[in-house]
């Protein structure tokens, strides 16, 4: 059974439907084809990856229709399992007590892997006709996911951040506090929120600034995207999406924020994988 998680980490090989809730009109949204997307994303050898990654790379280079990007960076003992759809990838990231062969049964299973303490993160690609349908299936994965209110929300709220950065509360009816946050930084539109509230405009500046400090700490994969973190009891997830050229990607971490930006910061083309 794959876990909700990695379900919802793999939204970006299925183009999704409209939104939800009142969130569909509020706050910055991606427009197809209105920027250039810039990748600073480098390239790097198939050895140069963990191997967990690299035996996955392996398994996926010759079915794939796109470009693969993977993380150079992650912690030691994760264990890997691919999924291939028609048109993308992605590669789900497991912290087992030992290291496990690539999707091997025991990954995600009783006793030593199992359970959502054991899930660590994601990473995926889709390959779309067009830049623009890119960008529409990035705009759309983005509207999903921001839905943390439901339809009964309370008027937005201004808050800043920084001075250079504006943000927007959302409150909510359903309970005391905000249940939302987005601003944009650098081309990034970055959303938060979930069944953790925001009790306060100084929490959520807080979370806020925690945010982008972690940012500041890392070479962000493009110039532009959405960064969505769920805050709940066991963790912030947390997803990072972005286009280049045709293609969508994204990175995702269950338990952290750090732990999915360490990876979209580390993220890396495979230059060539040997043919067996």
């Amino acid at each position: 059974m794959i876990h909700r998680a990695a379900r919802r980490s793999l939204l970006v090989l299925t183009l999704i439907g409209s939104a939800c809730g009142t969130q569909a009109s509020i706050g910055p949204r991606i427009t197809a084809g209105k920027s250039a997307v810039v990748s600073n994303i480098p390239k790097r050898a198939l050895s140069q990856f963990p191997s967990p990654i690299s035996a996955a790379l392996a398994s996926l280079s010759s079915r794939m229709p796109m470009p693969l990007v993977a993380p150079l960076a992650i912690p030691a003992n994760l264990s890997a399992k691919s999924t291939i759809a028609k048109s993308g990838y992605a590669v789900s990231l497991y912290r087992c007590e030992s290291r496990f062969p690539l999707n091997s049964r025991e990954i995600g299973s009783p006793p030593n892997c199992s359970g959502l303490a054991a899930y660590f993160g994601a990473f995926s690609g889709t390959r779309l006709t067009t830049t623009a349908a890119a960008h529409r299936l990035l705009s759309n994965a983005q509207r999903q996911q921001t839905r943390f209110c439901g339809p009964n929300t309370n008027s937005p709220q201004r808050i800043s951040v920084i001075r250079a950065v504006q943000g927007v509360l959302i409150g909510t009816n359903r309970f005391s506090g905000y249940c939302e946050m987005y601003f944009d930084l650098s081309g990034w539109s970055v959303f938060i929120g979930g069944n953790a509230a925001l009790h306060s405009i100084a929490e959520a500046r807080q979370e806020g600034l925690r945010v982008l400090d972690i940012m500041s700490k890392v070479r962000m994969p493009t110039n532009s995207g959405n960064i969505v973190i769920e805050t709940a009891g066991d963790g912030n997830h947390t997803w990072l999406t972005w286009t280049i050229g045709q293609s969508l990607y994204t990175v995702s971490g269950y338990h952290t924020s750090s732990a999915a930006f360490a990876m979209a910061g580390s993220m890396a083309f495979v230059a060539s994988v040997p043919r067996k």
